[in-house]
Order: structure tokens, then sequence, then C-alpha cells
């Protein structure tokens, strides 16, 4: 009997440790592009350059001349890493660079950086054109997930 529930245990276990690494490595190769259903019709149909362009600085507003504010988290984070290889084709030391130069020759500020994807999703509901990178699907229906949202899988397929 003790053999018995030693095996069940064991098996248990082997099979909570596959189940966390496939959700790991899917949250891993996973970005969301977020903002909030206030924000203009003209944010939420971005393309993918539009929205390079905005966490890059080299697009702060909208055609109405409303600002856009965009949010990210730690660079550290996989969603972060990923978003800036494939929609910036940059790394996260590049992209810290980039906007070292372009503040201290005064020719912008970088996207907001917060803690988690929680704070995130707070700071793009509490802003109208707040656009945000986030490693899970939003929940709420006050979100919107831009539809250029992909998995890393299929960006190196492009």
């Amino acid at each position: 009997m003790k053999q018995h529930l030693l095996s069940l245990a064991m098996m248990f276990a082997a099979a909570t440790a596959a189940v966390a690494s496939v959700h790991a490595s899917a949250k891993a190769d996973s970005f969301y592009i977020v903002t909030s259903v206030n924000s203009d019709e003209e944010l939420k149909k971005s393309s993918l350059d539009d929205i390079r362009r905005i966490f890059i600085g080299q697009r702060t507003h909208l055609e109405s001349g409303n600002r856009i504010f965009p949010v990210h988290s730690d660079l550290s984070r996989p969603e972060v890493k990923a978003f800036l290889d494939k929609v910036t084709k940059m790394d996260s030391e590049a992209f810290s660079s980039y906007w070292r130069r372009r503040l201290f020759s005064g020719r912008g500020y970088p996207p907001k950086k917060v803690k988690s994807d929680t704070d995130v999703l707070d700071y793009v509901r509490e802003r109208k054109n707040a656009i945000g990178i986030i490693g899970m699907p939003p929940s709420g229906q006050d979100l919107v997930t831009l539809p250029t949202q992909k998995k890393v899988s299929e960006w190196n397929q492009n």
C-alpha cells in the first residue's frame, strides 16, 4: 500500500512539473498588446509598425492630437523581451541604450515602466490612449487586445 501511494505521489509530482513547464513556456513565448475600450479607435486599429513607432518614441500622438501613453513591465520579463525582439527588433539592452541616448539628446521620454502585468493593466485602465504589453490574456470588458497579438512561433514564420 505504501509503495502504491509513493508511486502515485511521484506520478502526481511529475505531472504537476510537466504542466508547470508547459505553462511557463507558453507564457514566455507570447505577449499581448492591450488598450482601454475608451481609447480612440485609431489606437485600437494600430498596425505593428505604428506600435513599434509608439514604443520607440517616433509616434507620440494620434492624428486627433491626443497623446499616446505606452507602458510595459520590467525589461527582463519574457513577454517584454519577446515584444522588443519581434516588434522593435531590439533586445532589452539595446532598447535601454536607445532610450538613454534619446533622453540625453532631449528627443523624448521612454515608455512608462511598471513592476507587473497587473500594474500595466491598471495604468491602461486609468489613462485614455494608454497602450501596454502584458504576458497574459487580459480579463475584463474594459480592455481591448489589439489584433496584432501573436505568439513568437508565429513571428518566426514571417
